[in-house]
Parts: C-alpha cells; sequence; structure tokens
C-alpha cells in the first residue's frame, strides 16, 4: 500500500488540492452526522456549485490553538507530537477518494493524529471524532 504525501507552500493551494477527494473533517458531513453541513452541502462545495465556507472566528481560533493543544496534550500524556507548520496531504493508493490532512503527528506509536483527537483518547470520542480517527488511519496516515 503505497502512501504518498504533498505539503503545500499555502492554505488556498492546500484547500484546492483537497476539492476532488474526502478527508477526515469532510466525513461526518458525506455521512450525515455533521450539525452544520448536509450531505448536499458538501456535494455541492465538492462540485464546484457553491464556495466552501469562509474563514471565521471559530475556524481562526483552532488554526491558532492548534499549537497550544500539541504542547498541552504532550505534558499531560508524555506522548511526543509535532505540530505540522505547514499543511499536507496524505493520499493512500487503495484509496484514491479519501485523504488525510493530521495537525500533527504523534510519532511514538507512529499514529498519524488529527488536531481534533487531541482532545480525547480514541475510545472516548464523540462520532465526528471517531469518524475522523478512522478515516485518518484509512485515507492516509502510516509510519514516519
Amino acid at each position: 500500500m503505497a502512501i504518498k504525501s504533498e505539503v503545500f507552500q499555502s492554505r488556498e493551494d492546500w484547500l484546492q488540492a483537497r476539492g476532488d477527494t474526502l478527508g477526515c473533517s469532510e466525513i461526518p458531513a458525506a455521512l450525515g452526522l455533521n450539525p452544520w453541513k448536509t450531505p448536499y452541502q458538501l456535494w455541492a462545495e465538492k462540485c464546484g456549485y457553491v464556495e466552501g465556507p469562509e474563514m471565521n472566528f471559530r475556524m481562526r481560533l483552532g488554526l491558532e490553538l492548534e499549537p497550544a493543544v500539541c504542547r498541552l496534550f504532550m505534558e499531560d500524556s508524555g506522548r511526543s507530537v509535532e505540530h505540522q507548520k505547514r499543511p499536507i496531504i496524505f493520499r493512500n493508493e487503495a484509496h484514491p477518494f479519501l485523504h488525510a490532512s493530521p495537525d500533527a503527528f504523534q510519532y511514538q506509536s507512529q499514529i498519524v493524529v488529527d488536531g481534533y483527537e487531541l482532545m480525547g483518547a480514541p475510545g472516548n470520542l464523540p462520532g465526528q471524532g471517531r469518524l475522523r480517527l478512522e478515516q485518518g488511519r484509512v485515507g492516509g496516515s502510516g509510519s514516519r
């Protein structure tokens, strides 16, 4: 199973590269489990009929807090986590319709950990978080 990665210089390039595949944050919407986006809205965005959401305060706050979440997770868990400074996408040739774009890497156990999953143990995640974790494993995670 070949996994390819691509690092992007800008958020805009990264967003464009995500256009034709499903990422971890989109899986709940595709399955009708996202309270903020319907499967139809996701389809319309992916097909280019409507623009995706504009960056809002909550999105900016999440991006700004990612390094702090990584640091706090390391302090609390004792695990080594490295925050991604630039956007990256992993694609698994066995699942070309999926991608993973982790916010951080956990190298100790060689598992890619998304920023959202840093908030709780896999067995304790709410539905959306659990789906994102599982898709990240299938869509593109792997050892370093």
